[in-house]
C-alpha cells in the first residue's frame, strides 16, 4: 500500500516538474515581447492604452501551462490586444523570404497565399503570375482541402505570414518550401464536384520576378492596355516599370497599376508615384519638377490587403488625382516596422514609427477607392472582378482621351 502510493506521489511531482520545465521557454519568450514593447513600440508610454504590467499578470501565467505548439496562439491573443499594425510574430523562413523580398532578391517560394476564411476552411487567396504555384496551374479562390494527406489546419506546410492580429480580419498563410514539394488537393466548384490533385514544387521566386512574369499587353475595345502587377515596394520596382513605360508600354494607349498586396519601402513607394506625378530635379539648387513619365490614361488596382507603402501610394494617388483607385479599402496598416530577433530564432516585428501622409492617419483608417468592387474569394476559379472592373474603367478613359485628342485636331 505505502509503494503505491509513494509510486502515485512520485508520478504527480514527476508531471509538476514536466509542466514547469515545458513552461519555462514559453514565459521567458513572452516576458522578452513585452520587454521590446515595452522599449521599442511607437506608442510610448500608452502603448495604445494597454497596461503592460496588468498584461505580463494576465499571460504570464498562462505562458507557464503552455508548450511549444499553445504558445504562438497565446502570443497571438496577447498582440491583438495593441490594435496595432506590424505588430507581429515571424518565423526564420517568413523572415528570410521578407528580407529577399524587400532587396528585390528570390528566396524558395511556392508562389501562394492562403487565406482562412473560416474555421477548417482555407482557400488560396493569390497566385504569384509565372511562380511555381500557377505553374502548376493552382488558382485564386481554390480551397484546399488536404496537403499530403492532412487538413490544412494540422499540416506542418502550412506557415503564418506575418499578419497583424491586432487589426483582426482573416489570417494569411504561406506554404513552406523548406518542406520541399507539396501535394495540395483542391476544390475548385462550390457544388459537390471532383478533387484535384496538384503538386507544387519550391523555387526560387519574388517581387521582381512576378512583377517581370505578371507585365503583358491586353486589347479591348480596339485599344491597347499595360498592365503591371507590383507586388511589392522592393528595391529597383520603380526602375523596372519606368523601363516598362518606355519599352514594353511605349505604345499602349492606357495603363493599369496593381498595387494590391504587401507595401515595403517608402522611397521606393515614392518613387513609383513620381513616375505618374513627376520628381523634384535633384540638382541642388533646382526648384522645378520634371514631367511625369506616363501622361496616358492609367487606373491603379488596390485590395483589402493593400497595406503600408502601398497606401502611402494610394492617398497620394487619391489627393493628386493621379487616376482612379479601382477595388476595396486597403488594409488600414501604415506604421514603420522594426525587427527583433527573439531567443528561439523568430523574429518579433514591431511598431516603431508613427507614420501619416500629409497629416492624415491611415493606420486602422485605410483608403478608400475611387471604384468599389466586391471580389469573393471562395471558388473564384481564377477570375479576377477588380482587374475587369479596372479594364473597363480604363477603357472609358482611352475612349475619351481619344475623343478629346480628335475634337483638338478637328478644331
Amino acid at each position: 500500500m505505502r509503494m503505491a502510493v509513494l509510486r502515485r506521489a512520485v508520478f504527480v511531482l514527476l508531471l509538476a516538474v514536466s509542466a514547469s520545465v515545458a513552461g519555462e521557454p514559453e514565459r521567458k519568450l513572452l516576458d522578452e515581447v513585452i520587454e521590446v514593447i515595452r522599449t521599442r513600440f511607437y506608442d510610448r508610454p500608452r502603448y495604445h492604452d494597454v497596461d503592460l504590467a496588468k498584461l505580463a499578470a494576465e499571460f504570464g501565467p498562462r505562458a507557464d501551462k503552455t508548450d511549444a505548439k499553445g504558445w504562438r496562439p497565446l502570443l497571438t491573443e496577447m498582440l491583438a490586444r495593441f490594435r496595432a499594425s506590424h505588430l507581429t510574430l515571424l518565423e526564420p523562413e517568413i523572415y528570410a523570404a521578407l528580407r529577399a523580398e524587400l532587396a528585390g532578391k528570390s528566396a524558395p517560394s511556392l508562389g501562394m497565399t492562403v487565406e482562412q476564411v473560416a474555421a477548417g476552411q482555407f482557400f488560396v487567396r493569390s497566385v504569384a503570375a509565372g511562380g511555381p504555384a500557377a505553374k502548376a496551374g493552382l488558382l485564386r479562390g481554390d480551397r484546399l482541402v488536404r496537403i499530403g494527406k492532412a487538413p490544412p489546419a494540422l499540416s506542418p506546410y502550412l506557415v503564418p505570414a506575418g499578419g497583424d492580429p491586432g487589426l483582426g480580419g482573416t489570417p494569411l498563410f504561406v506554404l513552406s518550401a523548406e518542406r520541399g514539394p507539396a501535394t495540395l488537393v483542391v476544390q475548385r466548384q462550390a457544388r459537390p464536384s471532383r478533387l484535384q490533385s496538384i503538386r507544387v514544387t519550391p523555387a526560387p521566386w519574388g517581387g521582381r520576378r512576378t512583377l517581370e512574369a505578371s507585365a503583358k499587353v491586353l486589347q479591348r475595345g480596339g485599344y491597347s492596355m499595360g498592365y503591371v502587377a507590383v507586388p511589392s515596394c522592393h528595391r529597383g520596382a520603380g526602375r523596372r516599370v519606368a523601363e516598362l513605360m518606355t519599352d514594353k508600354f511605349g505604345p499602349c494607349h492606357g495603363l493599369i497599376l496593381d498595387l494590391r498586396g504587401r507595401g515595403g519601402w517608402a522611397n521606393v513607394a515614392n518613387d513609383l508615384l513620381d513616375l505618374f506625378r513627376g520628381r523634384q530635379a535633384r540638382a541642388v539648387l533646382a526648384r522645378r519638377r520634371l514631367p511625369p513619365l506616363w501622361i496616358k490614361p492609367v487606373v491603379f488596382l488596390i485590395d483589402g490587403r493593400s497595406r503600408s507603402a502601398k497606401e502611402l501610394m494610394a492617398h497620394q494617388i487619391r489627393r493628386l488625382r493621379l487616376g482612379p483607385l479601382v477595388g476595396e479599402r486597403t488594409e488600414g496598416a501604415l506604421l514603420a516596422a522594426g525587427f527583433f530577433t527573439l531567443s528561439d530564432g523568430r523574429t518579433l516585428e514591431v511598431p516603431i514609427l508613427e507614420y501619416r501622409v500629409n497629416g492624415v492617419q491611415i493606420e486602422g483608417v485605410g483608403v478608400a477607392p475611387n471604384i468599389s468592387v466586391q471580389a469573393p474569394l471562395r471558388y473564384a476559379r481564377g477570375r479576377d472582378p477588380i482587374l475587369e472592373a479596372g479594364l473597363v474603367e480604363l477603357l472609358a478613359r482611352v475612349r475619351a482621351a481619344a475623343l478629346e485628342t480628335s475634337d483638338h485636331t478637328v478644331r
